[in-house]
């Protein structure tokens, strides 16, 4: 068993955003396999109460659309990674960051610690060149975020922000109930290191979220209590077992608890205001529609959509993700997707079979009205 799921894996994003889907059903054309998938996605989503939040509507249109939920705070995963870019397109707009600095691959396998990402980091090594002295480029490591949903570029980039920097940019965009990113590393390792163990998730939430830094700067700067803790981590599955513990409940309590939380609302405003392109200035709106757009390399996409960008995430028994699109023959729209408290055999399903991306793809084509009877019509909150 995999000790740790923390986002939508790369082939999920594909499967959806990137290859033609193959009806399963041979009656079927791929159109109405989505249809049916997507109706199935809905129908859980009908029951689920508030364990599901909803902001979609024109990006012209922003208290016209579909809303369920939209101000509750969710556990985001790794969507919390867009707002992270947002900092990153500011600064280099400003100079302050500079998108073609080499990067040590060495400094970023500091912040990695294997069997947490489901290979997220090993494969968008995988899709890097580095130069003779081991080095990638800022920007190579800034889409190994998005892109790839790298944890331990993620980490490196938030470790040359301040809370100073998040929170011009939250005042910026609009983003209201939305707490700071903290480190994902840290995060990891006050759930269960070799020092403390398997955390009981009884921890005060502010005082566990502030720990993160400390677990952090010491795997980053103590190279023998990394690879005591890389060691650990190897026997996972043994170790919960011998202390009567399953992996993706003991984990679904820790991360509902303590994970970074945002609002569907405060991330449909910030895809909508990216697609419109009024709020940040136009380099930094162009640093982040280029990152986030990056399904548009495939043809699939780009028969479907003028333009599409997203970036979604996952921890045991949580799934997020936010997006804006342009399909063709509509208009320009957004849409912000999270789920927490799923039922173990839901969240497994999904993460095999990803029908509920099915549901995201299909109302980026459709509409918001598609999602129309979820729950209240305009006017939006």
């Amino acid at each position: 068993m995999r000790r740790f799921l923390t986002r939508l894996p790369l082939f999920a994003v594909l499967s959806v955003f990137a290859q033609p889907i193959l009806a399963q059903d041979q009656d079927l054309t791929p159109d109405e396999y989505r249809a049916e998938k997507a109706a199935e996605v809905r129908e859980y989503i009908a029951g689920a109460g508030d364990t599901v939040g909803i902001a979609c509507y024109r990006a012209d249109q922003p208290t016209l659309g579909v809303f369920a939920n939209a101000d509750q705070q969710f556990p985001l995963a790794s969507t919390i990674k867009i707002m992270i870019l947002g900092v990153y397109a500011q600064g280099a707009a400003s100079g302050r960051f500079d998108p073609t600095e080499r990067i040590s691959l060495d400094d970023l396998d500091a912040y990695y610690l294997p069997g947490t990402d489901r290979g997220a980091h090993p494969t968008f090594l995988d899709s890097v060149q580095p130069d003779f002295n081991n080095t990638i480029s800022l920007l190579d490591v800034v889409y190994g975020m998005i892109r790839y949903s790298s944890n331990a570029a993620t980490d490196y980039l938030h470790a040359r922000m301040t809370d100073a920097d998040f929170e011009a940019f939250y005042d910026l965009m609009g983003v209201a109930n939305t707490e700071l990113p903290i480190s994902i590393l840290g995060l990891f390792l006050a759930q269960d290191n070799h020092e403390t163990g398997i955390s009981d998730a009884t921890m005060d939430r502010d005082e566990l979220r502030a720990s993160a830094a400390d677990w952090e700067a010491k795997y980053v700067n103590d190279a023998e209590w990394r690879a005591r803790e890389r060691l650990y981590h190897r026997g996972n599955t043994r170790r919960y077992l011998a202390e009567g513990l399953q992996i993706i409940p003991t984990q679904q309590a820790f991360f509902e608890k303590y994970d970074t939380r945002g609002t569907p609302n405060d991330f449909a405003h910030l895809m909508a205001a990216l697609i419109r392109g009024d709020t940040l200035s136009a380099t930094a709106g162009a640093v982040m529609r280029a990152v986030l757009s990056w399904p548009m390399q495939f043809e699939t996409n780009r028969e479907n959509f003028f333009t599409i960008g997203l970036k979604g995430g996952s921890f045991p028994g949580i799934i997020t993700g936010a997006y804006f699109a342009q399909p063709k023959g509509g208009q320009p729209l957004v849409l912000a997707i999270f789920y927490h408290d799923l039922p173990q055999e839901q969240y497994t399903t999904w993460l095999q079979d990803f029908e509920h991306q099915e549901l995201d793809f299909y109302v980026l084509i459709n509409g918001c009205d598609s999602l129309s009877g979820l729950n209240t019509i305009a006017p939006g909150p």
